[in-house]
């Protein structure tokens, strides 16, 4: 039900880039050092939201989430991580980068009213 209801409520990305590269067009509580580069966050939790996930959750943040989940689709979520780790990697000298997203998700949800 969930994923219907994400579903309809779906806004897809508008084509005007002036927002999509802006630092400012991001929520309030999006860490500095959570994404280096505004269009792959956006991309993101929209990919995420259409696939089924929260809101506002990165798919980084739902990988690692699934893959340390105690249910047989864990095994489907581990080579997904591994994917998502190794070319954040390679292309940003960053570490367990969906670990990082996760905690950061964890650390937003936490200061949340």
């Amino acid at each position: 039900m969930q994923m219907i209801r994400n579903l309809i409520d779906l806004q897809f990305p508008r084509f005007d880039l002036s927002g999509v590269f802006s630092a400012d067009s991001l929520p309030d509580d999006v860490l500095p050092e959570e994404v280096t580069v505004v269009i792959c966050f956006k991309t993101s939790l929209w990919l995420n939201r259409l696939l089924g996930g929260a809101p506002d959750m990165t798919f980084s943040a739902r990988s690692h989430m699934r893959a340390n989940a105690a249910h047989p689709t864990r095994y489907f979520w581990w080579p997904v991580v591994a994917m998502i780790d190794i070319a954040c990697a390679m292309l940003r000298g960053e570490d367990s980068h969906c670990e990082a997203a996760w905690l950061n998700h964890c650390a937003r949800k936490s200061r949340l009213p």
